[in-house]
């Protein structure tokens, strides 16, 4: 799970905020000091505080996609008038 959210946090880390990447980043932290510590109750902790905080970066990730698919969503609507008016036009002749 640690290394699964590093990847994630280098791969996508600049679509955050700073505030969600410090929480992401100390998150991790503290699971690799809980995984040395060998002590379930502070591993447990950890992953639960691990696993919040790589909802936040997954929904800041989401967040930052969803203008693309407005637009590109658009283009296609837009392109499925053009293309219905253009078989109405040749129709018409």
């Amino acid at each position: 799970m640690v290394y699964q959210i590093e990847k994630m946090l280098r791969e996508s880390g600049d679509k955050i905020s700073g505030s969600e990447r410090g929480e992401v980043e100390n998150a991790l932290a503290d699971a690799k000091k809980a995984l040395e510590s060998n002590d379930k109750a502070q591993m447990d902790r950890a992953r639960e505080a691990l696993t919040q905080a790589s909802h936040k970066l997954a929904e800041q990730m989401y967040k930052a996609t969803q203008p693309g698919r407005a637009l590109a969503q658009v283009q296609r609507q837009e392109q499925k008038q053009v293309r219905s008016r253009a078989a109405m036009v040749s129709q018409e002749r």
